[in-house]
Formats: structure tokens, C-alpha cells, sequence
């Protein structure tokens, strides 16, 4: 752990690490991610902090955003989540968690699930927030789902709010 550490750049960090078998894979063999996503709700831009966050100066309806967020957990085909080019053949995803959590200005969506598709967390938040501003209901996610279309789905927020928490093995 300490000589990964002093290799690695000063905005990552292991906190621990084990021997594992030949056959290990890092992606495969994960049973779950955590994924939190932040946004900045509020009117003034940010400074220090703007290229770790999404701001959102409009009013967001956070009850709409959780109730949108629920419609989607569950063991579900989420194509229409999915970022374009890719080589992935199994769309299912057993999405355990959606949650949409205020902090004082930010606002963090959480999301855990095993496995998830490419861009499929900013795609969801991107749909969540077109909620919150009252673009789609929160029962539109339902049909967003039945089109299996990454078109009916609302628009990718942006990267740089986007952090991978922790990643769950056996």
C-alpha cells in the first residue's frame, strides 16, 4: 500500500490492498461500485471547486428528483442509459441504490449498483436533474426505460461532478 501510494498521484489513494489470485480481475470480478455525483444548487458560480462539481443556479424540485431516482432501482435493461460506443452485450444492471441527498449548497446522488454501463450514472443524473427542472415528470422514467433508446433519455451531466467512491469484491 505504501509503495503504490508513492507512485501514484496525490488525488488518489489506496487504503488498502491484499494479495489475490492469478485469475483476479479488477473489473470483472467487482459485486458492486459506489458511485456520488455532485452538484452545486445555488446561485453564485463556484470558484475553487468548479471542476469538481456540476452548478445548477435553477430551482431543482429535489421530492421529483427522488421519486425519479426510485423509479429506476431495481434489476432492469438500462440501454437507454448507455453511452454510445460500446462493445458491452448484456445491458441488465441490478441498480440497488438512487439516492438524492441535499448538503447544505450541493446537492449528491448516489448510486450503487453491479454492473454499470458506460456514461449510465451521468446519463441517469443528467434525466434526474431534466426532473428537477420540470422538463419530464418522475413516472416519465418508466417509459424512459421501456425504450430501451439512449434518445429518450435526458442529456449526460458532465464529468467533472462524477466520483467513484468504493468498489465492493466477494
Amino acid at each position: 500500500m505504501r509503495a503504490l501510494n508513492a507512485v501514484l498521484p496525490k488525488d488518489i489513494a489506496v487504503r488498502s490492498s491484499a494479495l489475490m489470485d492469478d485469475n483476479f480481475h479488477a473489473q470483472h470480478d467487482a459485486r458492486g461500485k459506489l458511485y456520488t455525483y455532485r452538484i452545486l444548487h445555488r446561485q453564485a458560480r463556484p470558484t475553487i471547486d468548479r471542476a469538481f462539481l456540476w452548478h445548477i443556479y435553477r430551482p431543482l424540485n429535489e421530492a421529483a428528483m427522488q421519486q425519479a431516482a426510485s423509479t429506476l432501482i431495481g434489476s432492469r435493461d438500462f440501454s437507454s442509459f448507455e453511452g454510445s460506443l460500446t462493445d458491452n452485450t448484456n445491458p441488465i444492471c441490478h441498480l440497488q441504490r438512487l439516492a438524492v441527498i441535499r448538503q447544505d449548497d450541493q446537492i449528491h446522488l448516489e448510486a450503487y449498483a453491479d454492473p454499470f454501463l458506460k456514461h449510465m450514472v451521468r446519463a441517469m443524473v443528467g434525466t434526474v436533474v431534466e426532473v428537477g427542472l420540470g422538463k419530464r415528470t418522475p413516472n416519465s422514467l418508466t417509459e424512459v426505460l421501456r425504450a430501451r433508446n439512449r434518445s429518450a433519455a435526458g442529456q449526460t451531466a458532465p464529468p467533472h461532478g462524477l466520483y467513484l467512491m468504493r468498489v465492493d469484491y466477494a
